[in-house]
């Protein structure tokens, strides 16, 4: 049994003080961040490092600028994909994986993902899914390439698409949506908190698992940290 914490933190915010006390209350063993600051070198702190001995994150490692995985588990290997020409008109996803080590002969891929968003003007367009929907294809056939080979998969991030849009089926095909599984309520995790404090909107980041990987356990946890987006958290078990 493992845990996984995702959380879209929002580039702009010194998360420090937020973050740590988030970990240290959750225990999870794995650690997936998006809209991390480049600038912000929180994850090479004392604290930081006591607990969680494994880390991809910028500026000690060759990652994507916006996205940190924290883990327990010695990282064995890592890389990123390419999703497109990485223009201001047409932007890649941020994606970066790692093969953990869980110990007793077992390995897990994890895949952080953060696809662009389907709302901007460009070309007088402000609502253009076909470039975030082709990167939610490439998401799911990447960690298909890894299923292929019978690894276990585990693909968290804010993703960028609802569950009521035709992205979703492209993104979970063949994958276990652990809310669905496991969670209860709305699972909710996205809203314009400036606007409206109270509740999230929209379901947008998710924690997706290859079929030998059983969701027991997902959590919405939606307190105020100086981000639009609620933490997600869920633990797993290994077939």
């Amino acid at each position: 049994m493992t845990s996984v914490l995702s959380w879209n933190m929002e580039v702009g915010h010194s998360h420090d003080a937020l973050l740590l006390p988030l970990l240290k209350e959750k225990h999870p063993a794995i650690v997936a961040l998006e809209e991390v600051d480049p600038g912000d070198t929180f994850t090479q702190s004392p604290d930081f490092k006591r607990l969680y001995a494994y880390q991809l994150a910028q500026p000690t490692t060759n990652v994507p600028y916006n996205l940190a995985l924290l883990s327990i588990y010695p990282i064995i290997e890592y890389g990123t994909l390419k999703t497109g020409d990485d223009t201001w008109a047409e932007p890649q996803a941020q994606v970066l994986w790692a093969r953990l080590d869980l110990g007793s002969g077992q390995r897990l891929v994890v895949i952080i993902g953060h696809p662009v968003s389907s709302i901007h003007a460009v070309a007088n367009c402000y609502f253009c899914s076909e470039r975030r929907d082709g990167q939610l294809r490439s998401l799911n056939a990447f960690a298909h390439s890894f299923m292929f080979h019978g690894e276990a998969v585990l693909l968290a991030g804010d993703m960028n698409v609802t569950d009521r849009e035709p992205g979703y089926a492209s993104l979970t095909a063949s994958l276990q949506d652990a809310f669905q599984l496991a969670g209860t309520g709305s699972g909710h995790t996205w809203g314009f908190h400036r606007l409206n404090p109270y509740w999230p909107m929209l379901r947008i980041d998710y924690l997706l698992a290859s079929p030998r990987v059983h969701p027991t356990t997902f959590d919405v946890d939606c307190a105020p940290r100086a981000s639009d987006h609620c933490v997600i958290w869920g633990q797993f078990g290994l077939l």
